[in-house]
């Protein structure tokens, strides 16, 4: 029995992820108020301080910057963290969901695409590389293998990580410029305004492209399924729960991984090694049976049944017991 990499839906983090990014963007609007460019200038002016030996100005500047932090401003760090956290997880599972509909050669793996979001600079471009295989590899149009690659990138996907990432460069530039002593306070409140403002913008476009992206994979796995992640594969005889529940499950003949139940029978559509292929179902006759308890086993064309044989005697022998 092994674990199989596939399918994960991602609805349930999608959506709550849009909830989050709606309260960042009211969030970067409101901020602007609060977020001053004189805790900033005042560090360089601590600094500058500390170096010509006015330990006792430094530590007066120190004690402004602390006093004047901005809970709204805290707030919305934090907020912005919990969306970036939920941003991971759902391009993690999104990558992984390629893999499983056979989309191959991503430009950045899911792991490497995890530390994409958090290492500096990095960050400025591999979500961008990322998102924008997801794209195109949840196309309608995109095949198994690596053939979905020439497939032409989104416009909403550039518009986006232009003003997602470009939020992220103007609040470093601003922060650097007056911690540097290279801009004062009324020109670092500009540039952080700008930098909310454009941030805002940028959490508002992420709103289509992950329910887009999500929507897209929905779609694939309803027309093409793949195997569901983190269910076991086994030899051993499974079968749906309703005879509606259509779905991957243990191939009851026992000759491959997984065969495909489309709702009310069996079809050749069958998974090895997570690999699609076809192979034909079994008409219903007596088998050698799978368990080598017996001679042979009664195959219905779906299912095998307890109904077995010995030295032509009939014997019954549980189902359950079916490796």
């Amino acid at each position: 029995m092994v674990s199989s990499p596939g399918w994960r839906p991602t609805a349930t983090i999608a959506r709550v992820l849009v909830w989050v990014l709606v309260a960042d963007a009211v969030g970067q609007v409101l901020s602007i108020p609060f977020d001053s460019g004189a805790p900033y200038v005042h560090m360089q002016r601590a600094f500058e301080a500390a170096l010509d030996g006015h330990q006792r100005e430094a530590d007066r500047l120190i004690s402004q910057v602390n006093d004047s932090g901005s809970s709204m401003v805290s707030f919305v760090n934090s907020l912005a963290l919990v969306m970036t956290v939920l941003l991971v997880l759902w391009a993690w599972r999104s990558a992984t969901n390629a893999r499983a509909f056979g989309r191959t050669g991503e430009r950045i793996s899911p792991v490497l695409g995890i530390f994409g979001w958090i290492v500096p600079v990095a960050c400025w471009v591999l979500p961008y590389l990322v998102v924008q295989d997801l794209w195109r590899s949840s196309d309608p149009e995109s095949q198994r293998g690596t053939e979905w690659r020439s497939l032409p990138g989104a416009v909403l996907v550039r518009a986006w990580w232009l003003c997602f990432a470009g939020g992220q460069v103007l609040l470093t530039f601003a922060i650097g410029l007056a911690v540097t002593g290279q801009s004062d306070v009324a020109r670092t409140d500009t540039l952080l305004t700008a930098a909310h403002a454009v941030t805002a913008i940028g959490a508002v476009l992420t709103i289509p492209v992950v329910l887009e992206i999500t929507r897209r994979q929905g779609a694939l796995q309803l027309a093409h399924p793949a195997p569901l992640a983190g269910t076991a594969i086994s030899r051993r005889m499974t079968t749906p729960a309703m005879p509606g529940d259509a779905g991957w499950y243990g191939d009851p003949s026992g000759q491959h991984e997984q065969r495909y139940w489309d709702g009310s029978a069996w079809t050749e559509r069958v998974l090895e090694h997570g690999e699609h292929s076809y192979a034909p179902v079994r008409p219903a006759a007596w088998y050698p049976d799978p368990t080598g308890r017996f001679t042979l086993r009664y195959w219905t064309g779906y299912a095998w049944t307890e109904h077995v044989t010995r030295d032509d005697e009939l014997f019954i022998d549980p189902v359950s017991s079916v490796d």
